[in-house]
């Protein structure tokens, strides 16, 4: 299947109502009203600002959401639970203030309650989450997949439902599996 983002968004929108809200259960069988606020699409002056300041070559997939969307705000039940892809703005801002995290090849994309999804500009796989620990967790997906699992997902941070058992450091980019996978559970 051909990945679409304009498809995937549209199923979304048919899904909300005239506020953009949806009805979403959560675990226990809980039901909340979550809220979505999407930006208006980013120029290509300000996608390519990002790439050249940074020196990255940042995923056509990740490009082509931010031509349509420069950020969003999904699945707001309040309480400061929902996720929000940046803005371009606000990624500058973000990289500004992390620049070993741009040196290691690591660009803040995404943030969540309990941490922040990056992308890797050196791979194809490219999302890493971050709960603001030296390891940043692999999660062998891209941009596209990691959105249409949390659409799938109604919002919910699929990504802390198992152990992520790979993970990089910004000083090195190679993918090592997490000690506790070798030692046992001890």
């Amino acid at each position: 299947m051909l990945f679409n983002f304009q498809t995937i968004l549209d199923g979304l929108r048919k899904r909300t109502n005239s506020k953009n809200e949806i009805l979403i259960q959560l675990s226990g069988g809980e039901l909340e009203i979550a809220k979505f606020e999407f930006n208006p699409p980013a120029r290509i002056e300000e996608i390519d600002f990002i790439s050249k300041k940074y020196n990255v070559n940042l995923p056509n997939d990740y490009v082509e959401f931010m031509c349509i969307h420069n950020g969003a705000k999904l699945f707001d039940v309040g309480f400061g639970e929902f996720t929000e892809i940046y803005h371009l703005n606000k990624v500058d801002e973000n990289s500004e203030l992390m620049p070993d995290t741009i040196r290691g090849g690591l660009i803040p994309v995404a943030h969540y309650p309990s941490g922040t999804i990056y992308l890797d500009t050196t791979r194809e796989k490219c999302i890493f989450t971050n709960d603001s620990s030296q390891d940043f967790n692999f999660m062998s997906m891209n941009f596209g997949e990691w959105l249409e699992a949390l659409i799938l997902a109604n919002g919910k941070y699929f990504w802390e439902w198992t152990p992520q058992m790979l993970y990089r450091t910004i000083d090195n980019r190679e993918l090592r599996v997490k000690e506790w996978l070798i030692d046992g559970f001890n």
